[in-house]
């Protein structure tokens, strides 16, 4: 697809402007005008549909100079997760929820890599560590719900526990087994 190209084209020679493109894209096609804040989501279409999973991806691939995803990108892949409505649509969002909480966790990896134990070092604005801390709630927001009614095949718990162990590969944050625990027992097999 030609999101997935795009970011490439997200480079300060260009003037990011793969990243403007990516977002103008993504806003237009499936935000209100002028605004980050999702549409309802209407999987009707399903060529619209695919474009609508692919974008957040590429948008969360998108690097400035310092190897970050910048803050336009990461806040916008956010307000979709946070704003994320499905309450008219006849088919389930449970795959496009999964995606959207991949590409928040990717665009919080820096292209740089750090030590395994540096996490969450000085050079990290106050926005940056903000903005982790919405990240990490969101992504257990739909980990929780998860518990209470189930997704499909507990694809948001699995996403969830995997953006955790993405984040904490990367020493974005703290290396923490007890996150893993409780989904080591029996009980949590659901086949």
């Amino acid at each position: 697809m030609a999101a997935d190209m795009l970011y490439h084209h997200a480079t300060e020679k260009v003037a990011m402007a793969g990243m403007t493109h990516l977002l103008k894209a993504f806003t237009e096609l499936f935000c209100y005008p002028d605004s980050a804040t999702p549409r309802p989501n209407d999987f009707t279409d399903k060529k619209q549909y695919l474009v609508q999973s692919a974008l957040p991806m590429a948008i969360a691939k998108i690097r400035d100079a310092n190897g970050r995803c910048p803050e336009p990108a990461r806040r916008l892949l956010l307000n979709q997760v946070q704003f994320n409505n499905n309450a008219n649509n006849p088919y389930s969002d449970h795959f496009y929820v999964a995606k959207l909480l991949e590409a928040v966790a990717h665009s919080l990896i820096p292209e740089k890599r750090r030590d395994a134990g540096d996490s969450m070092d000085l050079d990290t604005s106050i926005e940056e560590r903000s903005f982790l801390g919405e990240a990490i709630v969101e992504i257990d927001r739909f980990r929780r719900m998860d518990e209470w009614a189930n997704s499909y095949q507990n694809i948001w718990t699995t996403t969830a526990l995997e953006c955790r162990r993405k984040l904490m590969k990367a020493g974005v944050i703290p290396r923490s087994a007890l996150d893993f625990i409780q989904y080591l027992q029996d009980d949590t097999c659901d086949l």
